[in-house]
């Protein structure tokens, strides 16, 4: 992050209802003492402590709080991932305390490390054009490649506590991955796809309308061409089914915008050349190194438009557990018959019209592929969108936004909450001081 140091904070002043002036001058502090569970969270004081020192005492217009100056400048130093995007339109305040102050998170998600591992064994597929690697090779392939993502994951993975290991929990979730790794290799879209672009990063830098630089980063899953000759955008998601969009959702899709238009005006980066923080705090980017730049214009990096871009949902490729309609049914005639199960008699029974045309239980559990085309004019309208977005971040402009994030995955619930006690207590100052001066003129 661009500020690895933090203004020091007089922890004192977090205590403090203020200070009401009396009118020789001097001054009468009325002190709240901590509470014992607040004496208790000093990660959650040092972390109030550091937002105020970073906010600057936060002005308050409408119900959005504008950090000026210093957030401001510490946000105008930002590149942009489409994963900040994504969280600061879940909640503006969780994006600050993860991506802005940086504050500590003491694990990732184990299912972020897991999907890593699957997208570095759908990458061997296509490198090795490979698809009809045994289930057993799959699970080996899968393991191996976890162990490496633990390894080079800077947080370590959360550990449940059902498991004594990472690897053990790997080993209990790992069926799932692998079977969904199997349907991949099998569907024939993945089998005709060559993909010339995989696991690629690129920066991509665009301007706003008032001719601000933003530059976004990024990692391609795949791009390349079909056997009928159509360019496509790819990516991959291993995430349940709660997440998975519908066609609106997958139409506006901001990463696959993102990424579509980065194929086309970005370029590609690797760790040498990708937009780095100085040890000042400066965003330096040089653009592409010697080596991507020779991938610029070639089947590595060809420049295009997608013609299509597909969201491949991993879960679809699940086999389905039941039939969707019971495949027998009372006859409408009626009648009896003997049921060959237990040699009792039993209404008539018929097959069910419906039991035809459903799905059937060992049938993939949905397409898998999941359409969409992004013409150039969509790119570029869809685009304003995300500067716009952006533009909101490098203003400094923080609210929080309540939601099932707040208790399922947010990690910074107790700052967040901290935080806003302050301010309402600020709050409370304010009307406490003209309360006083009111009644106690004379500071008596």
């Amino acid at each position: 992050m661009p500020f690895a140091d933090y203004n020091s904070a007089d922890p004192d002043g977090f205590d403090s209802l203020g200070d009401v002036a009396k009118p020789d001058g001097s001054q009468h502090t009325t002190t709240r003492l901590l509470s014992e569970e607040d004496a208790k969270s000093a990660d959650r004081l040092i972390a109030l402590a550091e937002l105020k020192a970073l906010t600057n005492e936060p002005t308050y217009g409408g119900n959005v709080l504008n950090y000026s100056p210093a957030i401001a400048d510490l946000c105008g130093n930002l590149y942009f991932r489409q994963s900040m995007l994504q969280d600061y339109r879940k909640c503006p305040m969780m994006f600050l305390y993860r991506w802005v102050i940086g504050h500590e998170e003491e694990d990732t998600f184990f299912a972020a490390v897991m999907g890593t591992a699957g997208h570095r064994v759908i990458q061997h597929m296509h490198e090795s054009r490979n698809f009809a690697i045994t289930y057993v090779d799959i699970m080996q392939l899968f393991l191996r490649e976890f162990d490496t993502a633990c390894r080079d994951s800077k947080i370590p993975p959360r550990l449940s506590a059902k498991y004594p290991t990472l690897r053990a929990q790997a080993q209990a979730v790992c069926p799932e991955y692998c079977t969904m790794l199997l349907g991949y290799q099998r569907h024939k879209d993945n089998q005709t796809f060559h993909a010339t672009i995989l696991e690629q990063s690129f920066v991509l830098e665009l301007k706003d309308e008032f001719s601000r630089t933003f530059y976004f980063t990024g990692t391609i899953d795949q791009a390349g061409y079909y056997d009928d000759g159509v360019f496509a955008l790819r990516d991959i998601k291993f995430r349940i089914n709660d997440f998975r969009p519908g066609p609106t959702a997958a139409k506006l899709d901001l990463q696959l915008t993102l990424y579509g238009f980065a194929v086309h005006k970005g370029v590609p980066s690797c760790s040498e050349c990708r937009p780095k923080y100085s040890d000042e705090g400066e965003l330096v980017y040089a653009g592409p190194c010697s080596v991507c730049q020779s991938l610029i214009g070639t089947s590595k990096w060809p420049m295009l438009i997608p013609q299509k871009t597909v969201l491949i949902w991993m879960r679809d490729y699940m086999p389905r557990q039941k039939d969707q309609y019971t495949k027998y049914v009372d006859d409408p005639a009626g009648g009896k018959e003997m049921n060959p199960d237990t040699g009792r008699m039993r209404k008539k029974q018929v097959i069910n019209d419906k039991w035809i045309h459903g799905y059937k239980k060992g049938e993939q559990a949905g397409p898998g592929h999941i359409v969409t085309d992004r013409p150039w004019a969509f790119l570029q309208a869809r685009s304003a969108d995300i500067l716009r977005l952006a533009g909101m971040i490098r203003d400094g402009r923080f609210y929080r936004n309540e939601g099932e994030h707040c208790e399922y995955w947010c990690k910074h619930r107790e700052p967040c909450l901290g935080m806003l006690e302050t301010e309402v207590q600020e709050l409370d100052v304010g009307r406490l001081n003209e309360h006083v001066a009111t009644i106690d003129p004379f500071g008596e």
